[in-house]
């Protein structure tokens, strides 16, 4: 069902493509980064389930070299990371012109109207509570990747 990206995080795809369809397209790719394993394989697994191909990662340094490693279509992006937080990793990609077209939607335990704030300005595409269900999860993931 997986296979191996670079940096040995799991990447795991939808069934391929029927080919009997002519217009088949690939799954959009999500990058989910969280610290909290539980969190981060929660959101893999609904993202997955649904028909998206997703890579994880732990921490901001991994998730950023990832992120302009593969340029998935979104980053579901925990702002309270170690080793380089969610602000510096979405700073980065949004200077870059290769990585600043990626939709980031922020995730935070709490998001109040300063977060949400904070990540508009931030340039990510929206912002969701790490609880969020499945169906908002989803729907928030939808829209962010909808004008690309």
């Amino acid at each position: 069902m997986g296979v191996v990206a670079k940096r040995k995080r799991r990447v795991s795809s939808s069934p391929p493509p029927s080919s009997s369809g002519v217009h088949s397209r690939t799954p959009p790719l999500a990058l989910v980064v969280d610290d909290s394993s539980e969190t981060r394989e929660l959101h893999v697994q609904c993202l997955s389930l649904a028909g998206w191909r997703v890579a994880s990662a732990a921490d901001g340094s991994e998730g950023l070299g990832l992120a302009r490693d593969l340029v998935p279509d979104l980053l579901l992006l925990e702002m309270d990371l170690p080793v380089l937080d969610g602000w510096q990793v979405a700073r980065s990609l949004k200077a870059d012109a290769r990585t600043e077209v990626i939709a980031v939607i922020a995730m935070t335990s709490r998001p109040d109207q300063a977060f949400r704030v904070g990540a508009t300005l931030m340039g990510c595409a929206g912002a969701v509570a790490k609880d969020c269900s499945p169906e908002e999860l989803l729907a928030r993931a939808r829209e962010a990747i909808a004008d690309r």
